[in-house]
């Protein structure tokens, strides 16, 4: 039980760890960044339309982020 309860303790740490950071781009200022986050979410959702069976909630924020990486956002 303390084993389970340690490693679902630790599960969380990692996980706030890896989504606290910041997306941050070289020529745009933070205030774009809404902007082309819906833009992405919008062309992924198209495109999960278009063949719904084949993607998952996983698939679309991997998706979202590759979108952004894209447009030249990173953490």
């Amino acid at each position: 039980m303390k084993k389970t309860f340690f490693l679902l303790i630790l599960a969380i740490f990692i996980l706030a760890i890896g989504c606290s950071g910041k997306w941050q781009h070289s020529t745009k200022p933070q205030s774009e960044w809404g902007k082309d986050h819906a833009e992405c979410e919008r062309m992924v959702r198209e495109s999960i339309r278009e063949a719904p069976d084949t993607y998952g909630l996983n698939n679309e924020i991997v998706l979202i982020r590759k979108c952004m990486k894209l447009k030249g956002w990173h953490r």
